[in-house]
C-alpha cells in the first residue's frame, strides 16, 4: 500500500477541537495539500447512522455494546475511506480516531485499554496514526465550559469525575507514545492553539 499520512485531532470535551479542525482544513487548502477530512464516529453512511445511536441521550447503551459500535463504524471507515486515501498518498485528517475509544471507553470507565486495543486492531487492520494532536484542557475548565451550554449529547452530559478521567487518559496515552502523540496547550488563545498545531504538524509532515 502506498503510504499517505494519518493525522488525528483528539481531546476531551470543550477543548476547542472542532474550531481547530476547521481552521486546519483552511490551512491545508492554502498549502495545496491533498487531503480527506473525516470524523469519528461517522465518515460513512453506516458510521453516521451509528453516530446518531451512540450520541442519543435517550438510548441506554451498555459499555461493551458502545465499544463494539464505535469499532463497527471504524472498520467501515477504514475500508471505505481511509485505505483508499492512503493508497493514493493523501493526508487523512481525522476528527477523533481510536485514541478516543481508548480514553472514553477505557481509561474513563476503568476498562482495560489493552482489551479494547485488541478490538481496535481488528477494526483498523493495524493502521495507526502518523501524528495525533491532543488538545489538552484541564478537566475543571472543560466541565465549566460545558455547564454553560444547554445542548449536550449522551457523552458530554456526564459529570466532573468523568472529565477528570478523560484528561488523565489522554495524558497517559501521550506519555506512552511520545513519538506520535503530541500535547497541545488548549488553554492558549484560539490563534495560539492553532499556531502550536501548525508548528507541530510541519515538523512531522513532508509533502
Amino acid at each position: 500500500m502506498k503510504k499517505g499520512f494519518i493525522l488525528s485531532f483528539e481531546g476531551g470535551e470543550a477543548c476547542g477541537k472542532s474550531t481547530q479542525v476547521k481552521s486546519f482544513k483552511e490551512y491545508l487548502d492554502k498549502k495545496g495539500i491533498d487531503y480527506v477530512a473525516l470524523r469519528e464516529p461517522g465518515g460513512s453512511e453506516l458510521g453516521e447512522q451509528v453516530r446518531e445511536v451512540l450520541l442519543h441521550k435517550n438510548i441506554n447503551i451498555n459499555l461493551k455494546a458502545e465499544i463494539l459500535l464505535f469499532n463497527a463504524a471504524r472498520a467501515q471507515l477504514i475500508e471505505e475511506k481511509i485505505k483508499p486515501a492512503l493508497e493514493e498518498g493523501k493526508l487523512v485528517l481525522l476528527d477523533r480516531f481510536y485514541h478516543s475509544t481508548l480514553v472514553y471507553q477505557g481509561y474513563a470507565t476503568g476498562t482495560s485499554p489493552k482489551k479494547i486495543k485488541s478490538i481496535i486492531d481488528f477494526a483498523t487492520d493495524g493502521i495507526t496514526t502518523d501524528l495525533t494532536l491532543v488538545l489538552n484542557l484541564p478537566a475543571q475548565t472543560a466541565f465549566e465550559r460545558k455547564e454553560k451550554e444547554n445542548l449536550q449529547d449522551r457523552i458530554e452530559s456526564r459529570g466532573l469525575e468523568f472529565y477528570k478521567a478523560l484528561e488523565k487518559g489522554f495524558l497517559e496515552l501521550a506519555k506512552q507514545d511520545r513519538r506520535h502523540v503530541k500535547l497541545i496547550d488548549a488553554t492558549d488563545t484560539i490563534e495560539g492553539v492553532f499556531n502550536q498545531i501548525v508548528e507541530t504538524f510541519e515538523k512531522y509532515y513532508k509533502n
